[in-house]
């Protein structure tokens, strides 16, 4: 089977849409692609859900940002259809076992069926499987093609081919001029991934004249972007790619730093930052509690990593963008996570950007080879789930025979420290699949039903009582955290 094309992809999306409208809704984004020799195109993105309103939170993956890149378009595709298909049969999501080339066997992995449902009914699932269809229709069109990176916007010298387009992932509104934004050591230098060279496959687009000298989000694929986060709270994101066997966290265009003065936003350390070249400036990412954005971000990118291996075996290397592969200016998930600070009373974003596979599966691997795009078909699928788990909320305080909300004593035991946030995710997650299971459903309801008592008739002793709290977390919640992520994972065997 060959890789879908552009055109395909759109089809795709329109027979989901049309097949489960209930709960699949496909949006043409209002900015057509402005191309040479493709084009003009509309496109669109997929919104998974079942229910609207208030709450809710809404997960951003992007595929295909890059031409080249085929495999997580398609992968994204086979994604919304498993998902919406054990949605519907109320099924568990199954990712099938993998044998490698050594004859190691991993999975299959399970999701729960009431795992799912709790995703579709309490999220808003936002799917771009394709952010460059005019690039891709380019890379697909000929073999001399397929290394093609950037979409197709018109060359800016008519006599040189390779000056057209621009790097979607350098274009947008985040340190986009480097110049400006790092001192000249840094920004003249090899270990910056951008340019200003047109011909450049990391061109970051061309500069208005003075005195606007900087011109980001030029791309309509870039403005399309935007659109979608301007339209939906999107709180988590994630932008999929090849390859390196990466997954990562902001910041791409800096190391992490702890400084709170030192961040993108201080005009008065234009021209002073040093990158990676040097340890004079750090991009601040916050850590204060709640949220403790960067222990989240860390976790997230961790369990990923750990679902990745249990459907393939294959052990991918987790960290900020600039340290674990290089530093850049203008990207995707840099530009989302920097939305919370340009934007009043956001709610605390996570993002995050994936490189699937290594130099033997390239941009393109084979959709005949049972180690080529299949491999990185349920790596994709592993992240996507991981993430969604990570981004359902807890459910809605239930209520008692007396009217009155339980009151969880292990989230407010735990929630501020450190591990906490990882041990109440763990335990969502044994509920979850005690709750999805036929024959354990009726004992973790029963469990439910104690486990609110107790915490209505406990949670007066404990709110306020810093020690009774600390207590509870390194004596209860944590222990039972371990046992539940055992139990886990020996059930994914």
């Amino acid at each position: 089977m060959p890789y879908f094309t552009a055109v395909q992809i759109e089809a795709e999306m329109t027979a989901l849409a049309a097949a489960a409208p209930a709960l699949c809704a496909k949006t043409v984004l209002p900015n057509p692609t402005v191309s040479e020799g493709v084009g003009p195109t509309t496109y669109s993105y997929l919104k998974v859900a079942n229910g609207s309103g208030a709450g809710r939170v809404a997960v951003l993956a992007v595929g295909g940002m890059h031409a080249r890149e085929w495999a997580q378009p398609d992968a994204v595709i086979s994604f919304a259809k498993a998902l919406i298909a054990a949605y519907q049969g109320s099924a568990a999501f199954v990712i099938p076992a993998y044998t490698d080339a050594g004859g190691n066997t991993y999975g299959p992995v399970t999701v729960p069926a009431a795992t799912i449902k709790q995703m579709v009914d309490r999220m808003d699932i936002l799917l771009l499987p394709l952010a460059n269809p005019d690039g891709r229709a380019f890379a697909m069109a000929a073999a001399a093609n397929k290394g093609w990176r950037k979409n197709r916007a018109p060359r800016t010298v008519p006599a040189n081919p390779a000056t057209a387009g621009v790097d979607l992932n350098r274009n947008f509104d985040i340190a986009w001029d480097y110049d400006l934004f790092f001192n000249a050591a840094f920004a003249g230098s090899t270990a910056l991934s951008a340019s200003k060279n047109a011909a450049d496959d990391r061109f970051i687009g061309k500069p208005l004249p003075a005195p606007n000298s900087s011109h980001p989000n030029s791309e309509p694929e870039v403005r399309n972007l935007i659109w979608i986060l301007d339209h939906h709270p999107v709180t988590y994101s994630v932008d999929l790619h090849s390859y390196s066997m990466l997954v990562m966290h902001p910041w791409g265009i800096e190391q992490n730093g702890t400084v709170p003065a030192q961040n993108f936003r201080n005009s008065s350390l234009d021209h002073t930052r040093d990158g990676t070249l040097g340890t004079a400036y750090s991009e601040y990412f916050p850590n204060v509690a709640p949220p403790r954005l960067l222990d989240r971000h860390k976790l997230i990118v961790g369990s990923i990593r750990d679902g990745i291996r249990a459907v393939t075996g294959r052990s991918y290397i987790v960290g900020g963008i600039a340290d674990t592969i290089y530093p850049a200016t203008g990207s995707f998930t840099d530009f989302h996570f920097s939305r919370q600070f340009n934007i009043a009373a956001s709610p605390p974003i996570h993002a995050f950007a994936a490189e699937f596979g290594d130099a033997a599966d390239n941009f393109q691997p084979l959709y005949s080879d049972p180690h080529g795009f299949p491999r990185i078909e349920r790596e994709v699928h592993a992240l996507l789930l991981r993430l969604l788990q990570a981004a359902l909320p807890p459910p809605p305080a239930a209520t008692g025979s007396g009217g009155g909300s339980s009151k969880c004593i292990f989230s407010m035991a735990a929630a501020d420290l450190i591990a906490g946030t990882a041990w109440l995710d763990t335990l969502r997650r044994g509920r979850a699949a005690l709750l999805g299971g036929r024959r354990t459903r009726g004992a973790m309801l029963v469990l439910d039903g104690f486990y609110r008592r107790l915490g209505n008739s406990l949670f007066p002793h404990v709110a306020g009582r810093r020690w009774v709290k600390r207590a509870i977390a390194y004596g209860l919640v944590a222990p039972s955290a371990g046992l539940t992520a055992l139990a886990l994972k020996w059930s994914a065997r």
